[in-house]
């Protein structure tokens, strides 16, 4: 499977958390990425500049999507739409 990701830039150890705390803070959770990680602008510099394809940027939203409705959160529209926003978001931001 190919990656999402382009293969020159190293992907930050704190991926993973970081993502789950976007998540839950964009759907009514803590703010605890604000808190953390510096909010908005920390995340979109992150994002900024990988020079994704539009292949990898939808191939990653079909990814993160299934893997949404994989743990049981498709069936909730309101959580959905607001986790694909920011995930659309982020997409174009890279």
């Amino acid at each position: 499977m190919r990656s999402t990701r382009p293969s020159n830039r190293p992907r930050p150890s704190t991926t993973g958390s970081a993502a789950t705390r976007v998540c839950a803070g964009s759907s009514g959770g803590p703010p605890r990425y604000s808190r953390e990680l510096g909010g908005f602008d920390a995340i979109v510099a992150v994002h900024r500049g990988l020079h994704i394809t539009e292949e990898q940027r939808q191939r990653f939203i079909a990814l993160f999507t299934a893997a949404f409705k994989r743990v049981g959160h498709g069936d909730d529209p309101e959580l959905r739409d607001a986790v694909l926003s920011c995930i659309e978001f982020g997409t174009e931001v890279a």
